[in-house]
Formats: structure tokens, sequence, C-alpha cells
């Protein structure tokens, strides 16, 4: 947020090559409607898993998660589904943030 304010909040903040950019302002928005969401959608749970690939998507829901006073749990799809579980127990994970697309394309 002090960077949005400090360059501007049309400054380019994100930028990937599937879904463009977006600036610090639609960035902010994006991460605040999320976060509306997510401290409604999930109330009593404390970590909120997140398995999105490196896309401005990622970025706004990394930030919602924040925004909604959980502790995000960024999750490796490499690591294997064992892992991935393992990790989730230890952490306290009860729901990963994730689309279908990624799910789909990444064969989990």
């Amino acid at each position: 947020i002090e960077t949005a304010h400090e360059r501007g909040m049309k400054e380019l903040a994100v930028q990937d090559p599937v879904t463009g950019s977006l600036s610090y302002g639609k960035l902010l928005t994006a991460a605040a409607v999320l976060g509306e969401k997510f401290e409604h959608l999930y109330a009593g749970q404390e970590t909120l898993g997140i398995m999105l690939p490196n896309a401005n998507g990622s970025c706004a829901t990394l930030l919602g998660v924040m925004s909604a006073g959980k502790v995000p749990a960024m999750i490796n799809f490499t690591a294997g589904a064992a892992n991935i579980l393992s990790a989730c127990k230890a952490a306290e994970v009860k729901t990963v943030l994730t689309s279908r697309a990624f799910v789909e394309q990444a064969k989990l």
C-alpha cells in the first residue's frame, strides 16, 4: 500500500503474459474485494492455502488473504500429493484456494 501511494495508483504493479497488467489501484481493489469474501467464507480458519500459477490472480489472492486477517500458505504443486498433504496438516490448512483450470492443467 505504501508503494502504491509513493508511485501512484495508476502505475504498473504486476504483469503476466496471460492476463496482462494490473495497476496498484486495480490490484489493491481486487485484494480488498477478495479479502471481504475470504473473511466471511472462511471465518474461523486462521490459515488458507494458496495453490495458483504465477499470475496476477495469485498476487491479488495473496493480498486478499492477508487483508482478511488470515495467514497465507503458498503451496507448490510440484511437491507431490503426499508432501502437500503433510504440509497442509502441519500448517493446519483446511482450505486451499486454487482454480479448476490450474488443477486440470497441472493434472492434480
